[in-house]
């Protein structure tokens, strides 16, 4: 595994990640069966909802670190976390 080089005060900050479009596949459904949100196998809310305040989070962080990455909406992926929050000293998921 090779690591970039981290500054003291590098932040990688993923929010608001879009869940909507992800579509989830018959097998995840059965293991979501005992989920909370989920009622007889179907799920209770259409995707899932934003969580109140993760905007306002990131944009308090932004202010101590305002040369951080911060990742939403589409470009929230598992894929931006793998790619960038390496470098990164703190990561914060919201």
């Amino acid at each position: 595994l090779q690591t970039k080089p981290q500054s003291a005060d590098s932040v990688f900050v993923l929010f608001n990640p879009e869940f909507a479009s992800a579509k989830p596949t018959t097998s995840s459904l059965r293991e979501l069966t005992s989920d909370p949100l989920m009622e007889d196998g179907k799920q209770t809310r259409a995707g899932f909802a934003p969580l109140p305040g993760t905007v306002a989070e990131a944009d308090a962080i932004r202010q101590v670190f305002p040369d951080g990455i911060f990742v939403s909406g589409q470009s929230a992926t598992q894929k931006a976390v793998e790619e960038q929050a390496i470098a990164a000293k703190y990561v914060h998921l919201a």
